[in-house]
């Protein structure tokens, strides 16, 4: 018999949940000297965005199990992209704008204006096959900024 989508988006936002929280406490122990947990911060924040995205989508009946798996794979800019995200999008564009113009987290002078979109796109990157998945599969160190604002921006898609 097949599994309620409801209970599976249900299952990916707690998921998510989970991940966001684990992304917040290995970044807040991370020794910024060597930033040797800044791979599996990134790692957890990807998961955290991806499954909340495609819960969303589930939630609003935009998609199946499948047809997400079809669709996206593991693309965090794909589903960013998905119109049926547009609301949810505009949300958590507002609060990373907010938190920077507040100075609450630092972003490189070249990122200025679309530093959520740039930070997002390595993130997708890194997250896919593009790049071999470098962040489960790591071929060298993993030189990305400090992703203070994609946990910000996280939280907000999560609700939290």
């Amino acid at each position: 018999m097949a599994e309620d989508t409801a209970e599976i988006a249900r299952r990916f936002s707690v998921n998510a949940g989970a991940y966001l929280q684990a992304a917040n406490l290995l970044w807040l122990a991370n020794d910024p000297r060597s930033d040797h947990l800044i791979a599996p911060t990134l790692q957890c924040l990807a998961y955290a965005i991806e499954l909340e995205c495609k819960a969303i989508l589930l939630r609003e009946g935009r998609y199946t199990v499948d047809a997400l798996k079809k669709a996206f794979g593991h693309s965090l800019l794909k589903l960013w992209d998905d119109d049926g995200l547009r609301c949810h999008r505009a949300r958590v564009l507002r609060h990373v704008e907010g938190v920077l113009q507040a100075g609450l987290v630092q972003v490189p002078p070249d990122h200025r204006g679309d530093a959520f979109r740039r930070m997002l796109e390595s993130l997708s990157e890194l997250h896919t096959n593009a790049t071999h998945y470098a962040l489960r599969y790591p071929r060298g160190a993993v030189k990305v900024y400090p992703p203070d604002l994609l946990i910000e921006a996280a939280g907000e898609l999560l609700g939290r």
